[in-house]
């Protein structure tokens, strides 16, 4: 198991493991004090994350951010904001 290094993180409520802060907090859902809980694996893969080579929760994969890029790009030039 890779080690926790950098922003790499370990939830203490449902123990997965995740590449950043950003998938850490996506996971957790609900109000603060109220219904706060850790979203469910089934969850986490439906909300578009998925888990990199060294098992660890991310946001989204290098080809979706790709395509998110590319999307962006066309979008701006065919607004002729670029």
């Amino acid at each position: 198991m890779k080690p926790l290094r950098g922003n790499r993180n370990q939830c203490t409520a449902c123990n997965e493991r995740f590449n950043s802060n950003y998938p850490f907090e996506m996971h957790r859902i609900g109000q603060h004090g109220v219904d706060r809980r850790c979203m469910t694996k089934e969850e986490m893969f439906a909300a578009g994350m998925s888990l990199n080579a060294d098992e660890f929760w991310i946001s989204e994969t290098k080809e979706q951010r790709k395509r998110r890029s590319r999307e962006y790009i066309n979008a701006e030039e065919s607004t002729g904001t670029v």
